[in-house]
């Protein structure tokens, strides 16, 4: 209990320190920006913006680390993008596996990364890509030994942190699932502690 008033705390904290009058977003036009899906997508630590450089053109590269692993990423996404055969080509025929979005589908976006597909957002008019990168990390999630369920998951925690965020995340599929790390401990200044809540407006 008094580690939940803790949580609680510094939750409510991290939230009157960045509390900034509300953006107005071109959400209603699901209008698909940079800044729009940052502010979807905030206060989720495991949400990844990497920068890249494709034929002259810096591009943003949106993914959840906790539902894409490393080396599936570098692999699809990455090793292409950076290749010389990349030179003078489209993006969509570089890049395998990958549907175009249009601009104005900023829920259909979001919903894309939330089941695990990282997205390749063009500056200006470019084509907005998505590529099927959905791959658990780590082990396999095992079946519970100390406690038993007759209908629903049999799955269970592990010792992996980005597993047990990536089984959540795999159950509830929702960008007001927020994720956020903190520092415990005096000594150790240990990270391995994730807060999970869903953030109801």
């Amino acid at each position: 209990m008094a580690l939940w008033k803790w949580v609680r705390s510094k939750i409510k904290a991290t939230n009157s320190k960045s509390q900034e009058p509300d953006k107005v977003l071109p959400e209603e036009k699901g209008a698909v920006t940079l800044e729009a899906i940052k502010e979807k997508l905030k206060d989720i630590d495991d949400i990844k913006y990497k920068q890249a450089n494709f034929s002259g053109k810096q591009v943003t590269i949106i993914y959840l680390s906790s539902l894409v692993e490393d080396k599936i990423l570098r692999m699809l996404v990455m090793d292409p993008l950076s290749s010389t055969e990349a030179k003078n080509k489209k993006p969509e025929d570089v890049i395998a596996n990958c549907q175009t979005l249009k601009h104005n589908e900023l829920p259909k976006l979001i919903d894309r990364i939330m089941n695990g597909d990282t997205i390749i957002l063009y500056p200006q008019l470019d084509p907005i890509l998505a590529v099927s990168t959905y791959s658990v990390p780590q082990r396999s999630i095992t079946t519970s030994e100390s406690e038993t369920t007759v209908i629903g998951p049999q799955d269970s925690f592990i010792e992996s942190l980005e597993t047990n965020i990536s089984l959540i995340k795999r159950r509830i599929k929702n960008p007001n699932l927020k994720s956020r790390d903190f520092i415990i401990g005096t000594e150790t200044s240990s990270k391995e502690f994730r807060s999970c809540y869903l953030s109801v407006k």
